[in-house]
């Protein structure tokens, strides 16, 4: 038997506050902004102890969720691997959306639909599109394929994006056709 869920926020509510820890501009280590994140919202114990049947904490799935569509949106970034800092698009939106962002406004932003891979699979647009009815309405095994997809395009588009931005190591010189 499952223990009832409690009143967290769904995964678009830790949008806003992931933004207002994020805005000290420190580059934060992933398991500190979890806990600075649960602090803010003034999470309970018994919430931050709430598990999915993962065995994932579900304030971390969800903060997780937060913190990934803020990544597409490029309201914050990843300067080395778990580490996060809030970007100049980051503070002009929490500073427009004062009274909070929706997963509706992060979803209409240019650079979140630019970064969103095309999916093909059905099972893609439902474990994407609706993150908190996933674990209630899908069945296990699509949950796991949809957030395998969703997993691997993610790492595809990250990875892109670092490879676009190196330099290359090695200067062929020309060669002269003749």
């Amino acid at each position: 038997m499952t223990a009832p869920v409690s009143e967290m926020p769904v995964w678009s509510g830790f949008l806003t506050p992931v933004l207002e820890v994020l805005m000290d501009e420190q580059v934060w280590r992933k398991r500190d902004l979890h806990t600075a994140v649960e602090d803010h919202l003034g999470l309970t114990a018994e919430q931050r102890a709430e598990m999915l049947p993962s065995g994932q904490r579900r304030a971390d799935n969800r903060i997780g969720w937060a913190l990934s569509g803020l990544y597409r949106a490029k309201l914050v970034d990843k300067p080395a691997r778990a580490t996060f800092v809030i970007t100049d698009a980051g503070r002009s939106l929490l500073a427009a959306y004062p009274d909070g962002i929706t997963e509706q406004i992060l979803k209409a932003l240019p650079a979140y639909q630019a970064y969103t891979p095309a999916r093909t699979a059905p099972s893609n647009n439902i474990a994407h599109d609706s993150h908190v009815t996933v674990e209630e309405e899908v069945e296990p095994l699509e949950q796991i394929e949809g957030g395998v997809s969703r997993l691997h395009a993610e790492v595809a588009a990250d990875l892109l994006d670092r490879l676009e931005t190196l330099q290359p190591l090695i200067h062929f010189p020309k060669m002269i056709l003749n």
